[in-house]
């Protein structure tokens, strides 16, 4: 991979770490869980805040002043786009290199 490559050609410290980042952002977009997701509204309408609190996404709500108020809600639709798959292959692999340089070297 170019990352790794970079890496350990790197001389600087903030080389080694923006490139480890590099790495390890593509493994976490992988296995990101997108149903952990909020959309929060804020809202400064006493009427439209009663709204949102009894629509059946409503999750939670942050009031900031008496003028203003945070709404949490769920996604009514959710759209599975992240390949969670390779992210667990990748993670079972370092798993089993891990296991390899331990138990066999």
């Amino acid at each position: 991979m170019f990352s790794t490559e970079q890496r350990k050609n790197s001389k600087f410290a903030f080389e080694k770490d923006f490139f480890k980042l590099m790495n390890n952002s593509v493994y976490g977009k992988t296995m990101e869980n997108i149903g952990n997701r909020v959309d929060v509204q804020l809202v400064n309408d006493e009427k439209k805040a009663q709204k949102l609190v009894a629509a059946p996404t409503f999750k939670r709500f942050k009031m900031f002043d008496n003028e203003l108020v945070g709404v949490g809600r769920v996604k009514k639709c959710l759209t599975l786009d992240k390949p969670i798959y390779v992210g667990f292959v990748i993670l079972e692999l370092s798993k089993l290199i891990m296991h390899n340089f331990h138990y066999n070297f």
